[in-house]
């Protein structure tokens, strides 16, 4: 019988966070917004980056045609991946483990997992806004095919007019619905981890087959995590919450004392090893402050660390003349 989780509604889950508490047990937190050092407080794992009922499923404003029977069903069975988490991230950071390839791609599946089910991914990518550019690429891709006698209406002998009718009341439906973008982001989640679509596939591959470096640190310069963990950098050094086409390099801090970059190019996929090779590299403090900056960047509300020097370091980075990005 497949084991299950009790529902927590942690969108960081709880064994992550472990990972960087100190020897209380708990963590530091700051808010990224405050512009004056003030005290920190910290916190057990258990008691942050949770909010009750955020990926259950709405009996009462389901989307139309799909219902999901068990509400908590993503928390029940959708997220086991993190009873493993833990041992995947022991075996990439030591320098003596071997590596499978299955364990690296299922660690690389679980880094991107824990991206698109945060907070941040469902304001941006479920947004208004987002829906507005949706349905407009919806009637563009429509009016297109229509011309050539190959639209979805004609198929359904549906008038043009009706068709983009009935997508217009989608667009005001959706927008208007508060539960909507809950909804769809849920789905999504539900539908990509039971049937993943091709692109998230060739994602995973691209992450797994890529070049893995593990930078290490001191305890005088610790990584610290945040709220939404995990970013990409463009081959313009940019940073983004998520961006994996191209040239881009996936960094992810994994512990206090460890962060995982994946460097990976649409034109250098190579076959899967049946070995995964891992480069293990002291990092600079250069380097810890420069992953700590960009962690701090794509933050939704808070940062968190083991120690109160990590954070306060980069606060005065972020918020004085001492940023490196």
């Amino acid at each position: 019988m497949q084991q299950t989780k009790s529902p927590g509604s942690h969108y960081v889950p709880k064994v992550y966070l472990k990972k960087f508490v100190n020897r209380n047990g708990k963590l530091f937190r700051a808010n990224k917004a405050s512009k004056k050092q003030t005290r920190l407080k910290d916190f057990h794992p258990s008691a942050i980056c949770y909010q009750p009922g955020f990926y259950e499923f709405s009996s009462k404003h389901p989307l139309k045609g799909y219902i999901v029977a068990e509400p908590n069903y993503l928390e029940d069975r959708g997220f086991l991946y993190e009873n493993k988490l833990n041992k995947w991230i022991d075996k990439v950071i030591s320098p003596t483990e071997v590596v499978s390839t299955q364990d690296a791609y299922d660690l690389a599946v679980t880094l991107f997992n824990l991206k698109v089910r945060n907070p941040f991914y469902r304001e941006h990518s479920f947004s208004e806004q987002s829906i507005n550019f949706s349905i407009d690429k919806i009637l563009a891709e429509e009016k297109q095919s229509w011309n050539l006698g190959e639209s979805v209406a004609q198929l359904r002998n549906v008038p043009y007019e009706l068709f983009t009718q009935i997508v217009e009341h989608l667009r005001h439906e959706w927008i208007n619905d508060p539960n909507f973008s809950k909804e769809l982001h849920n789905r999504s989640l539900l539908e990509n981890l039971e049937n993943p679509s091709q692109i998230r596939l060739w994602v995973y591959y691209k992450l797994t087959a890529a070049k893995w470096v593990i930078y290490k640190t001191t305890i005088n310069h610790q990584f610290i995590c945040s709220d939404n963990p995990g970013y990409c950098i463009d081959e313009e050094n940019k940073v983004h919450n998520i961006r994996f086409g191209g040239r881009c390099t996936f960094v992810f801090p994994l512990t206090s004392y460890h962060a995982l970059a994946i460097i990976a190019d649409d034109d250098d996929i190579k076959e899967l090893p049946v070995v995964k090779p891992i480069q293990h590299i002291q990092a600079t403090s250069d380097l810890v402050k420069i992953i700590n900056q960009a962690t701090w960047i794509v933050a939704n509300k808070h940062v968190y660390a083991a120690y109160e020097q990590s954070i306060l370091q980069t606060w005065y980075a972020m918020n004085g003349s001492g940023l490196i990005i």
